[in-house]
């Protein structure tokens, strides 16, 4: 049974929890208690988090875990050189360490992350950069993937770290089946961005939702004006006006930020050729997709791309 341990500071983030969840829907979904999770911190006992909500915890010892889960607090708070060289031990001792959110601080002040590639909440990434040079931060991506070493942006990312680890221990069919239990709409990648088109163009009727859903769902198509108005129940003049006046944007304008969200997962983690790329993301070939990234991100594909390779080479 892989045993996981989270631990958490005084004042944790109550969103340090949610990985939790994730634990107990595979078990729930592999039908017997797979993982066993234990919540854990410095001197055990109750701890109080940041919003009031206190948790019983055990204290860590020096007991090897599969997965140790390293939480943090809302602010920056350093810990202590005994709590660091506890740390150092224990993860020496386990198969995997990942940290959520502000958790990186903790384990960079262990010595855990020098010469690693690291990840953090993007507001904070600079000053993960500025503290700790040895480590490479990389501000915009949800999660980092160095074995033995992990490390996410935290909040939602922390659930995506969690469904990686477990398709890592279980496999592809059971996580699939864990993202539905938990409504999660799709399992986005560890390249995938901090920020989101698809938060940019949060709509407020459900005709609108539904046929950007339909957009993200199907970047292969051609995606007129009259596809969308027609999955949306509107006529193409109506729905053009609502959507505008709900986003922002236009609809191509928005289905084009889609494609150039999608291309850019596909172009970091670095196994499909562009002319594939485009075509999977609804570009149609590889020089249409460049000009829209030199455009919209001042940067193209293959400059993106090999940012990417030289980060995990180092």
């Amino acid at each position: 049974m892989p045993l996981i341990g989270l631990l958490l500071p005084d004042g944790f983030e109550v969103c340090s929890l949610t990985p939790v969840a994730v634990f107990e829907a595979a078990n729930a979904e592999l039908g017997e208690p797979f993982y066993d999770v234990r919540v854990l911190s410095d001197r055990g006992g109750r701890i109080a988090g940041s919003f009031g909500v206190a948790i019983a915890t055990q204290a860590l010892g020096g007991e090897a875990y599969d997965t140790l889960l390293v939480a943090g607090a809302p602010d920056v708070v350093s810990t202590t050189p005994l709590a660091q060289a506890r740390l150092r031990m224990v993860a020496a001792r386990s198969g995997r360490v990942a940290s959520l959110r502000l958790g990186a601080f903790a384990l960079a002040e262990a010595g855990l992350l020098d010469g690693r590639r690291a990840t953090t909440h993007a507001t904070h990434a600079h000053a993960l950069q500025q503290r700790f040079p040895a480590i490479r931060v990389d501000a915009d991506c949800l999660f980092t993937q160095e074995d033995p070493v992990w490390t996410s942006a935290g909040m939602t990312a922390g659930v995506d770290l969690a469904l990686h680890l477990i398709e890592r221990d279980v496999g592809r069919d059971c996580v699939q089946r864990v993202a539905a239990r938990l409504m999660i709409p799709m399992l986005r990648s560890g390249a995938h961005p901090q920020h989101s088109a698809a938060l940019d163009l949060q709509a407020t009727s459900d005709r609108v939702a539904t046929a950007l859903e339909f957009a993200r769902n199907n970047l292969r198509r051609k995606l007129t004006v009259e596809d969308l108005a027609e999955v949306a129940r509107l006529s193409p003049r109506q729905f053009s006006r609502i959507f505008r006046n709900q986003t922002g944007c236009s609809p191509a304008r928005a289905i084009e930020k889609l494609r150039l969200e999608a291309a850019c997962v596909l172009i970091r983690q670095g196994r499909l050729p562009f002319e594939t790329i485009a075509g999977e993301t609804g570009f149609g070939d590889e020089e249409r997709m460049r000009r829209a990234f030199t455009r919209d991100v001042g940067q193209a594909p293959r400059a993106i791309r090999r940012m990417a390779q030289m980060a995990r080479a180092a």
